[in-house]
């Protein structure tokens, strides 16, 4: 069931499509024109590592999500804020972990164009998720949201 407008952040489209996105062009750009990112003796394993990096940061802040008894999903309403876990360090950890995957991606296949593609990603998110929803939960979350902008930092 779709939310009506202003029940939400309206975010320009749902984050993991946005990194969906960015991996889709930049491997496209790395079949063209093929450029190594790092050596290829640490690739499988740099990228092991930053991928589950990212995986863990992820799974951390979905949990927040479902302690708290709100969504996940940009499509629906919050119904509470998120304070604990990773969101008392960033307020976007869930983003942040989409980054982290994106350059995670980018040594596993070792290209330059993935690794590129995060900033695209990157602004997609600030732009048309991030800057939404903090003018969003401002509206729904009032002085406790005010508060919170104070101790977590919007990336890292």
């Amino acid at each position: 069931m779709r939310a009506s407008p202003g029940e939400t952040a309206g975010v320009i489209a749902p984050p993991p499509l946005l990194l969906l996105a960015a991996v889709l062009l930049g491997f496209g750009l790395h079949r063209l024109l093929p450029l190594p990112l790092v050596p290829p003796a640490i690739e499988k394993p740099l990228g092991a590592i930053v991928v589950g990096a990212g995986v863990v940061l992820l799974g951390a802040a979905v949990r927040e999500f479902v302690r708290a008894g709100t969504s996940v999903e940009t499509r629906r309403p919050s119904t509470s804020l998120v304070t604990g876990g990773p969101y008392r360090w960033t307020r976007n950890p869930i983003y942040l972990s989409l980054a982290i995957l994106q350059l995670g991606f980018a040594s596993l296949v070792n290209s330059v164009w993935l690794a590129a593609m995060i900033a695209p990603l990157v602004f997609a998110l600030h732009f048309g998720v991030i800057l939404r929803e903090e003018r969003y939960l401002a509206k729904r979350m009032g002085p406790d949201y005010e508060r919170y902008l104070k101790t977590a930092r919007r990336w890292i």
